[in-house]
């Protein structure tokens, strides 16, 4: 059938087509112009298909088209649709990290508006409707604003299982000397650096800020230091419930379930012995008293 010409009338504009034959029986119909059929049927059978025209994204572009136009982006790999005056991407070639982080094809959410469904992840404002299970993976949460208990309260837990676990609030602070975990130390209004507490003076013990190690270092780094709450050490041997625990008169850093009685020591409860005793609430008292 080659170079065979045949022509198929279209009686909806009156118009005659022309359609073309190859050596394997295969008719293709040329049309020109504008033409608006009701309804398209390719039947069903082996080898039927619908083939796009293929175009470059160039070759697409330079396309003036109406909505509903579809094409295969051959420079994309892509079946792309024309739709509120812009060229869309619906279908992709698969490839082994679909929509993956730095995947090809990976998914972005900037950008993104509207109000998401129950299920979605949340950003911004919608977060606060949220209930926030576990940060655990985040080791650094922070929080946008002041946090509101909503009526509730913090847990803590009170027998710590493991050596130098805590739970409570601290503050990082710079070293003065070298400090172990679970020293008590004081923050000294001079160079606002923290020292080993000692009861034989009121500057290292009396009216000055106290907390406890919550990691050893040296003098001029960076520490954890709680100021209140539950801390373990496997060395604490305080076996009477609700103990209160003084700062030690004669070794810096060392709690005493014994109160100091020697002269000008500084008597302050720092906290108390807890359901285990190897447990401390650390809460030091506000007042404190000088022995005469």
């Amino acid at each position: 059938m080659s170079g065979v010409k045949l022509w198929i009338h279209d009686e909806d504009n009156d118009r005659w087509l022309p359609a073309l034959g190859n050596d394997e029986g295969v008719l293709r119909v040329e049309m020109s112009g504008t033409y608006s059929p009701d309804i398209v049927i390719i039947t069903d059978g082996a080898g039927h298909y619908l083939e796009l025209p293929s175009l470059t994204t160039a070759e697409r572009n330079a396309l003036t088209v109406n909505n509903g136009a579809m094409v295969y982006n051959s420079t994309t790999d892509t079946i792309d649709v024309y739709l509120g005056g812009a060229w869309l991407s619906f279908a992709t070639h698969p490839h082994a990290a679909l929509h993956e982080n730095g995947g090809a094809d990976e998914i972005s959410v900037d950008g993104l508006s509207g109000t998401l469904a129950d299920d979605q992840h949340v950003l911004d404002a919608e977060v606060q409707a949220v209930s926030i299970n576990n940060l655990s993976e985040d080791a650094t949460p922070q929080l946008g604003g002041d946090l509101d208990l909503n009526e509730k309260s913090i847990q803590y837990e009170l027998t710590l299982d493991t050596d130098g676990k805590y739970e409570g609030e601290y503050v990082s602070g710079v070293l003065g000397e070298t400090v172990i975990y679970s020293e008590v130390v004081y923050l000294k209004t001079a160079d606002q650096r923290w020292w080993k507490a000692l009861a034989s003076a009121e500057a290292t013990s009396g009216d000055v800020l106290l907390g406890i190690m919550l990691e050893g270092g040296d003098a001029g780094e960076t520490k954890k230091i709680m100021l209140r709450g539950f801390i373990r050490e496997d060395d604490f041997n305080f076996i009477s419930y609700g103990q209160a625990l003084f700062i030690d008169a004669s070794t810096g850093g060392d709690m005493t379930a014994t109160a100091p009685a020697v002269a000008t020591n500084i008597v302050r409860i720092v906290g108390y012995a807890g359901a285990d005793a190897n447990v401390v609430r650390f809460e030091p008292d506000k007042t404190w008293l000088e022995i005469a």
